[in-house]
């Protein structure tokens, strides 16, 4: 977590580029949510998304 309104979650997506990762950040509002860099099209890397924005219960 970097604040309480934004959360970062790292991809599973090491290399020269990425690092450790892509990292995805998740900037809560009212009643919403905005995705910055969503990272790659991988299904478990798009589910915590999901799931991190749903514990607050903020559709994605």
């Amino acid at each position: 977590m970097v604040s309480d309104r934004i959360v970062r979650i790292t991809a599973d997506n090491p290399s020269p580029m990425t690092l450790e990762g892509t990292n995805s950040y998740l900037v809560f509002g009212r009643g919403g949510a905005l995705v910055i860099d969503p990272g790659p099209a991988d299904e478990r890397h798009l589910a915590a998304l999901v799931a991190c924005a749903q514990s607050r219960g903020v559709p994605l």
